[in-house]
């Protein structure tokens, strides 16, 4: 695993590691995912993803969308082709 570096480390496959992610993904094994199969349980409660999303737009945007992501096709960054 050499590609995979912590502070610039390889990661260490005898170390125990911390890790954040979505419900989804952690405890549900998004898509197939199985990397976190065994895995303790969390150390904290999960916010469901879309009441965390809820929490940001309401107490850190004061529900306003800023102009960056406004428009809801994107800022061009993504390019959808057919």
């Amino acid at each position: 695993m050499q590609w995979v570096l912590i502070n610039g480390e390889p990661l260490d496959p005898e170390r125990t590691y911390t890790v954040s992610g979505s419900k989804y993904l952690l405890l549900g094994h998004g898509d197939g995912h199985s990397a976190f199969d065994g895995c303790r349980e969390p150390a904290h409660d999960y916010t469901e993803d879309a009441e965390a999303f809820i929490r940001y737009l309401s107490q850190e945007l004061h529900g306003e969308i800023p102009a960056d992501y406004a428009d809801r096709y994107g800022s061009g960054r993504i390019t959808i082709v057919p």
